[in-house]
């Protein structure tokens, strides 16, 4: 896994970034994580603590696609 920064955008001479979480595609299957899913992250034990990343299911209902229009 590797932590990378990103720039997000640059406003009024400001930089915002963001940062993201590279997982490699062993990890994603092992933990059955599909494309898009919903993930909520929980920091335990301050700095230096853990970060806990649990995937919720989505209260919204799924949206038809294309083809089931079609259907």
């Amino acid at each position: 896994m590797i932590l990378q920064r990103q720039l997000a955008r640059r406003y009024k001479g400001r930089k915002y970034l963001k940062w993201t979480i590279t997982i490699p595609p062993k990890g994603i299957a092992a933990l059955g994580w599909a494309h898009k899913e919903t993930l909520k992250a929980t920091v335990v034990g301050g700095r230096g603590g853990k970060l806990i990343i649990e995937a919720v299911q989505d209260r919204l209902k799924p949206r038809k696609g294309y083809i089931d229009i079609l259907d």
